[in-house]
C-alpha cells in the first residue's frame, strides 16, 4: 500500500539500522562513530566518548526509550537491590562518569557502558567486512575501502585490550 501525501515527500532511510541489532550494538556504533573514520585518521583514545559523555546519552537514551525503565531506576530504594549481586558496584561513586546519580542508576550505567564497549568490536567488525566487500564492487565513489577495513581491524583490537583484557 501506498500512502498518498498532498505534496510529494522525500524520506531517507539509513539503511545501516534497518536491520534488528541489540541496542548496545547500535550505541556502541553511535560512540565509534564519534571518531574521525570517514577521513580515515580516528583517534580512538580521545575521540571514543568519554564516561560523562557515555552517561549523558544512556541517561537520555533510557528516558526516551523506556520511560517505566527510568522511573524505576529513579526509584532510590535500595532494599530492593541484591547487594549479594552487586558488591562490585558498591565501591563505585554514586558520581560515575561525572553525574551524580543513585545506586541504580550507578549500577546501570556502569553496566551499559561496559555492555556496549564490549560491543564495540562486533561494530568494527561488522564495519571491516562491509568495506572489503566494497573495495571488490567497483564502486566509482572514490574512497580507500581497504584503509577503512584497516582501521577497523585496528578500532578491534584496541577495544579488544581496553574492553576484554
Amino acid at each position: 500500500c501506498i500512502l498518498h501525501m498532498p505534496s510529494p515527500t522525500v524520506k531517507l532511510i539509513d539503511f545501516e539500522y534497518a536491520g534488528y541489532n541489540r541496542r548496545a550494538i547500535d550505541i556502541a556504533n553511535t560512540f565509534c562513530e564519534c571518531c574521525d573514520m570517514n577521513n580515515l585518521c580516528p583517534d580512538y583514545q580521545s575521540e571514543y566518548p568519554d564516561l560523562t559523555n557515555q552517561n549523558i546519552f544512556l541517561y537520555a537514551y533510557v528516558r526516551e526509550a523506556d520511560p517505566d525503565l527510568a522511573l524505576y531506576l529513579d526509584n532510590n530504594n535500595d532494599d530492593e537491590i541484591d547487594d549479594d549481586n552487586n558488591t562490585q558496584h558498591q565501591e563505585k561513586s554514586n558520581t560515575v562518569g561525572g553525574g551524580c546519580y543513585n545506586r541504580r542508576w550507578t549500577i546501570f550505567l556502569t553496566e551499559g557502558q561496559e555492555e556496549v564497549g564490549r560491543h564495540t568490536l562486533i561494530s568494527h567488525l561488522i564495519w571491516a567486512i562491509w568495506s572489503i566487500v566494497q573495495s571488490g564492487n567497483g564502486c566509482d565513489i572514490e574512497f580507500d575501502y581497504v584503509k577503512y577495513a584497516e582501521l577497523r581491524v585496528n578500532g578491534y583490537r584496541y577495544f579488544k585490550k581496553r574492553f576484554w583484557e
